[in-house]
């Protein structure tokens, strides 16, 4: 009897906390916040948030990247051009250059820089623009000499004059579009507005390490 009674007991027991669970379940189940449609707008100004902290993160990513570019103004004729000093080493006065016969017109002679006798390469006309001062290749004109460098070559850029060394955003340096001012696409590395307006005047960017890479100029190195 104790034995049966024991096992009635246990079984009111066992009973009882399976009631307890299933009360406690469905008692859980009721306190759970039922879909509403406050949801989606939640989710919809989580999402917003979401985008304007990226943007924000954007924004200072780019205005941490955006690096300045110190270029070297150069006139050519009347126009003014900008050459990354990165591959600059020289800037001096022109001076007596020796010539070399039988080289291309663009090819004005050598000079001796640090020891080294160089070719000094009219860079106006190897781009074809407009011919320099008349009197260029007898060194007697008034422009200045950059010595340039990349590791297959060096050479020395006549130019009108070199104006500064001006320090501009990498941003503001806008695509080209193709052939400037008579230029080949591939020596223009993009141009910049100098100023506001839209009579503000523009510089154009050369490409310095595709001018020096050019075919012509490392043959021209070879023979001289």
């Amino acid at each position: 009897m104790n034995s049966i009674a024991g096992n009635g007991k246990d079984g009111r027991k066992s009973g009882q906390r399976s009631s307890f669970a299933l009360a406690g379940q469905s008692f859980a189940s009721q306190q759970s916040i039922p879909p509403t449609t406050e949801q989606p707008e939640l989710s919809e100004l989580e999402q917003v948030w979401a985008r304007r902290a990226a943007d924000l993160a954007r924004e200072q990513h780019e205005q941490t990247e955006d690096k300045h570019i110190e270029l070297a103004l150069v006139r050519l004729g009347q126009e003014i051009y900008g050459i990354g000093v990165e591959n600059l080493f020289d800037i001096r006065p022109e001076r007596e250059i020796t010539p070399v016969p039988r080289t291309p017109a663009w090819i004005i002679g050598v000079v001796n820089v640090r020891g080294q006798v160089i070719s000094v390469v009219d860079l106006q006309a190897f781009l074809g623009l407009s011919a320099t001062v008349v009197n260029s290749r007898n060194g007697t004109g008034e422009g200045h000499l950059v010595v340039a460098e990349i590791p297959s070559m060096e050479v020395v850029l006549r130019v009108d004059e070199v104006l500064a060394i001006q320090s501009v955003p990498a941003s503001a340096i806008q695509d080209a579009g193709g052939t400037v001012r008579g230029i080949h696409a591939e020596y223009v590395k993009g141009v910049v507005s100098h100023g506001s307006g839209d009579a503000s005047p523009v510089w154009v960017v050369l490409d310095l390490v595709k001018i020096l890479n050019d075919p012509q100029l490392i043959v021209q190195e070879e023979i001289l």
